[in-house]
């Protein structure tokens, strides 16, 4: 079965495409959904960066952030729309963070130098089926839950639907408006005003559109040539490479060494 790719026209902020391009837009919405999940007001963003790379050595996996900003405290954050692929979460949530500490101290510096890191992971189900709504996770003493082992990495997951009534008023106005139960308030108006803006926005569609058929192609028949193809047409026509990889669901270089495997193994038989 091959792999729905929605229309442009029918993206929402729940998709990771807009997602993306709209919170790097407006980094007051941006700064607005984080303090609403997190509870608490954070400092003046003073950079913001969609989509961001790390890649600590050449040849070790990089990781994709969708949108990564740091604020005037010098605290880092990382947004992450998760809609499927929930089993690996406590894996991949691991490994961001020590990635991203990894990029944030340089050699020789105290680790006394890590600021407080977020990493949120906001995802259209409750995959704990608790109803809580927001999870928040650290580290403690295995037999003394009490004992907090303060190492400033705050885990936290966002979920969209299958919260309780409890829920706080705050973060169930934001998972509404982001799903489009209600968006009859100052944030769900704000977000139907920058979809529709999305919509009207010939870059993006551009784009969104150019990728979609070939990939659908690409992901329906398997074939690792056309993948590669959709790659190199789409870093022609300027989308940042990372992007590209994003979209397509496959490195430059994982798709160049599945060709030479291909190929190999072909003269092998011959």
């Amino acid at each position: 079965m091959g792999v729905f790719i929605k229309r442009y026209d029918d993206l929402t902020i729940t998709d990771d495409f807009l997602f993306c391009r709209i919170l790097e837009k407006n980094p007051d919405l941006c700064q607005d959904i984080v303090e609403r999940i997190i509870g608490r007001k954070i400092g003046r963003i003073v950079r913001l960066e969609g989509q961001k790379e790390i890649r600590i050595t050449p040849d070790g996996r990089g990781i994709r952030l969708d949108v990564y900003f740091e604020d005037d405290a010098e605290n880092v954050y990382d947004i992450e729309m998760q809609t499927a692929h929930y089993d690996e979460l406590p894996q991949r949530i691991r490994y961001y963070q020590g990635t991203i500490d990894q990029n944030l101290i340089n050699k020789g510096k105290a680790y006394s130098s890590l600021k407080d890191c977020w990493i949120i992971f906001i995802c259209k189900e409750d995959i704990f089926h608790l109803g809580q709504g927001l999870y928040s996770f650290s580290l403690h003493e295995d037999h003394n839950h009490q004992l907090i082992l303060d190492d400033k990495a705050h885990r936290l997951i966002f979920c969209l639907n299958g919260y309780d009534d409890d829920f706080p008023k705050q973060q169930r106005e934001l998972a509404d408006a982001m799903t489009g139960r209600n968006r009859d308030t100052p944030l769900g108006r704000r977000l139907t005003t920058e979809e529709s803006e999305a919509r009207h926005s010939a870059i993006w569609r551009e784009q969104y559109m150019k990728y979609e058929y070939d990939l659908h192609l690409a992901r329906e028949d398997g074939k690792k040539e056309l993948a590669l193809a959709v790659l190199n047409n789409l870093t022609a026509s300027g989308m940042p490479l990372a992007e590209a990889e994003r979209m397509v669901g496959m490195t430059m270089e994982e798709a160049k060494t599945i060709l030479q495997a291909d190929s190999s193994d072909t003269q092998q038989s011959s």
